[in-house]
């Protein structure tokens, strides 16, 4: 279509398509967008993301599926076509837009959002393309109500992670609830100590659905006999490179060697080189949704190497470090930076606020726990609120975190 009439003929749909993209969003976790990596931005917009909780993007070979949305704008629809396979959009009548991707992974077409219009994918002085090389959205799309949108900036981005969507749900199982996938908690691990993950706080949709008896994540006994859902660990992927991989650990690593039970709840590896490591934990019910989680483990050289005593003046904290975490017998409270603190105060409570533990130590840049109480008892698995206070040079670091005992 020419420009002009394409914009008769869109404008001409624009009642209809209101009706077509104001139903319901029909989602099964399917997007094929990175978890972290899926924000635009256009300035008159705002962020939108291209894989929300309830929605998301799907890429194919040849086109584009499913639902983006914006805080500002509400839900973006990327094409009317659903079920994968080849397809091309034909952009001529209300229930055949969409956006086409072809060989060199141009994309073009039109998306549709009620509150902002139609957004063209290949525009005059823009255009949006999906780098063969990197899998990354790169380039601008337009919109006459909206103007330019962003896929690519400094520190944001949307990441095309190389695999197909996750299959459909078997008929009639509409009402099913997606799984709530949790990864654990970031950690920070020493280089060559066994790296603990924790995805048994992972649930079915209908366990956590209001009115549930049984709000309680995956336990060992259900995974043991055959769960209703199932679990994959992966290195979770930064871009493609030559249609191979390029992981979230650091460069050089080969710690793949070392990773046991990738397939169940929870699962290990060792880190070998200083540096974040980021794993994404896919959890799927027995309907076939599936819905992702992510989990940094940072991995630090021995602290005890820490830098000689310096003047105040030179202390500093770049990072306060509680390693490791879970723990079973002990944890280490200290920091990167540079000097040893005047003091190192811990506080830990419970959940619900009580105090269960506190030191100052002096003159010390690493001070730790043996997970028992001010009493000394021996206090249950669970997590645990802690407050690390590092005082030096004239300073005062706070930082509160979320730590976990699991004996």
């Amino acid at each position: 279509m020419r420009a002009n009439g394409n914009r008769r003929f869109m404008k001409a749909l624009c009642i209809f398509t209101c009706l077509v993209a104001s139903l319901a969003v029909t989602t099964y976790g399917r997007t094929n967008i990175d978890p972290v990596e899926k924000w635009a931005w256009g300035t008159n917009v705002g962020w939108i993301n291209f894989a929300p909780q309830s929605g998301g993007v799907s890429v194919y070979a040849t086109h584009l599926e499913g639902y983006a949305w914006g805080e500002n704008v509400g839900w973006i629809r990327l094409g009317t076509h659903e079920g994968g396979g080849s397809h091309t959009y034909e952009n001529s009548a209300a229930d055949n837009y969409g956006v086409n991707r072809d060989a060199n992974g141009n994309l073009s077409g039109y998306a549709w959002g009620t509150n902002i219009g139609w957004i063209n994918f290949n525009p005059t002085h823009g255009g949006v393309r999906i780098n063969p090389a990197t899998n990354q959205f790169e380039g601008y799309a337009w919109g006459e109500n909206v103007g330019w949108i962003s896929f690519r900036g400094d520190d944001y981005g949307v990441l095309f992670t190389g695999f197909p969507p996750a299959p459909p749900p078997p008929s009639g199982a509409g009402s099913n609830l997606a799984p709530v996938p949790d990864a654990g908690p970031d950690q920070v691990v020493r280089v060559g100590e066994t790296a603990i993950l924790d995805g048994t706080g992972s649930r079915d949709g209908e366990d956590v659905a209001p009115g549930s008896t049984s709000p309680q994540g995956v336990t060992e006994e259900e995974t043991g006999d055959g769960s209703e859902l199932s679990f994959r660990w992966g290195f979770s992927i930064r871009y493609m490179s030559g249609g191979r991989p390029v992981y979230m650990i650091p460069e050089g690593s080969d710690c793949f060697g070392t990773c046991e039970n990738f397939d169940q709840p929870t699962a290990s590896f060792v880190p070998d080189i200083a540096g974040d490591y980021t794993l994404t934990l896919y959890v799927t019910d027995e309907d076939g949704e599936c819905l992702t989680d992510r989990v940094t483990i940072t991995a630090i050289d021995d602290p005890d190497d820490s830098p000689e005593p310096s003047d105040g003046a030179d202390f500093s904290v770049k990072r306060v470090l509680c390693y490791p975490s879970p723990f079973a017998d002990q944890i280490s409270f200290g920091f990167i930076g540079s000097g040893v603190p005047d003091a190192i105060h811990v506080t830990v409570y419970d959940l619900s606020g009580k105090l269960v533990w506190q030191v100052e130590a002096r003159g010390v840049s690493v001070t730790t726990w043996d997970g028992t109480s001010v009493r000394g008892d021996r206090l249950a698995n669970g997590g645990y609120i802690c407050v690390i206070r590092i005082a030096g040079g004239g300073k005062v670091h706070t930082e509160r975190t979320m730590i976990f005992i699991r004996r």
